[in-house]
């Protein structure tokens, strides 16, 4: 709407509630409101001046009004600017980073039981528990299946017990979390300040961290699958299994030390109008930090979903070439080189379907964080908080992913249920 003149602006005034489906809009001279039936109501309203009386209300420069006579000692509204939100205007996606206070906390009644909660509350608490259950079965068989897995224990050995750790390991605080948070804005329990601020700082640490770590995993064995095919019998897995353990702290280390900022830069702020409503939120210090912040924050949303595709393409047309190459020299019928490929991907169909389904699950969350970076409905949070959720099924799917994929690695899956189907069989005899 800001694109068109000022005259058809106040043209389309008088549909705007219905067609955009909001409560209210303003411009930089009216402030209009919606009623229930769709319509709109506009008076001169000053956005340079603000009324109240206390200062340091609201965050992020929005506008600060209070109504001349008030019903109780504390009575406000904040008027934020574009890409901000929430009752204090301290949420924003603009640094392409997003925390669960940020996308959940508006959506919970604050005060009253999970039994009053919306649904979409009562939905994403069901899901997430599903994550984490679902997560811990599907880690702990990856684990038991890789450990068992015969021959030299090359780089992938130790990607694969990485990826099960920390996929777990960032399931259990992410719904650590979300109960948490639901805990504290739902006032269940009694919460000091103190603890507060310490889970602000270490869960939201640890829920950038840990899916950063886990996608930069996802790229080395990306990686170590393709150098292994490409070089063939020369490959060394001795060598491999070396520089899997230097990589693991290497990946480990960069991702704590490019994120330290956010731990340092995470402030607890509590609405005055609801005792114990509090929020966790960034709030950098400078401009320089909040511009670092960004890179950090799309350098590890984008580098590992583009060493994926690049190292499996990579891949195949090496291979696709090698094979074509190989067909010359011993003098056959050259083939098409697009119908050589589609023989390649169906041969290396474990290596292929990994990074894809890996591609699938993070690309949606990887475009709306590009799309939505200024969110300003709430349809547009709704579905950022879907992507953000979608984000997390790798975290539960190494099994999935990587295991089921892998003739080597099924084959050993299929000997464990016989196994275990061997034991219940015994059980259910000697119990008879």
């Amino acid at each position: 709407m800001t694109k068109h003149s000022l005259l058809d602006r106040y043209k389309l005034y008088p549909n705007a509630c219905d067609v955009l489906g909001i409560k209210c809009f303003y411009d930089d001279t009216y402030m209009c409101l919606c009623d229930n039936d769709g319509r709109v109501d506009c008076l001169i309203f000053n956005h340079s001046s603000s009324n109240c009386t206390m200062k340091g209300y609201c965050f992020n420069d929005a506008l600060c009004l209070e109504p001349k006579s008030k019903t109780v000692e504390i009575d406000f509204a904040c008027v934020c600017r574009s890409c901000y939100y929430g009752n204090l205007c301290q949420f924003t996606t603009t640094t392409y980073s997003i925390s669960l206070d940020a996308i959940i906390s508006s959506e919970i009644i604050v005060g009253k039981s999970l039994l009053f909660q919306t649904f979409i509350i009562k939905f994403v608490l069901i899901i997430v528990l599903l994550l984490v259950f679902i997560g811990f079965i599907f880690n702990t068989v990856s684990i038991i299946i890789v450990r068992r897995s015969k021959g030299p224990k090359a780089g992938l050995y130790w990607y694969l017990i990485c990826l099960s750790l920390i996929g777990q390991f960032g399931l259990n605080v992410f719904a650590t979390k979300y109960i948490y948070l639901l805990d504290d804005q739902m006032s269940l329990l009694p919460h000091h300040r103190n603890i507060n601020y310490y889970c602000c700082i270490t869960l939201d640490f640890f829920l950038s961290c840990l899916p950063s770590m886990f996608d930069w995993f996802t790229a080395c064995i990306a990686l170590e699958r393709a150098i292994n095919v490409v070089r063939g019998v020369t490959f060394d897995k001795i060598l491999s299994e070396k520089v899997s353990k230097y990589i693991f702290i290497i990946v480990i280390l960069f991702n704590i030390l490019t994120s330290i900022h956010e731990p340092l830069s995470r402030e607890l702020i509590e609405d005055p109008r609801i005792i114990g409503h509090s929020s966790c939120v960034i709030k950098y210090k400078t401009d320089l930090l909040k511009k670092y912040a960004i890179f950090v924050n799309i350098f590890h949303l984008t580098v590992p979903f583009m060493v994926n595709i690049t190292s499996t393409i990579v891949f195949l047309i090496s291979q696709t070439t090698r094979k074509s190459n190989s067909l010359l020299i011993c003098k056959q019928s050259k083939q098409p080189f697009y119908s050589m490929l589609k023989k390649q991907i169906i041969f290396y169909k474990p290596i292929v379907i990994s990074p894809l389904i890996l591609i699938c699950l993070q690309f949606p969350r990887l475009v709306l964080t590009f799309v939505f970076a200024c969110v300003e409905y709430s349809w547009q949070r709704n579905l950022y908080f879907a992507s953000y959720l979608i984000a997390y099924i790798p975290l539960m799917g190494t099994l999935i992913i990587y295991i089921l994929p892998s003739p080597v690695y099924k084959e050993e899956l299929l000997n464990v249920l016989i196994n275990l189907k061997i034991v219940f069989n015994r059980i259910v005899e000697c119990e008879r």
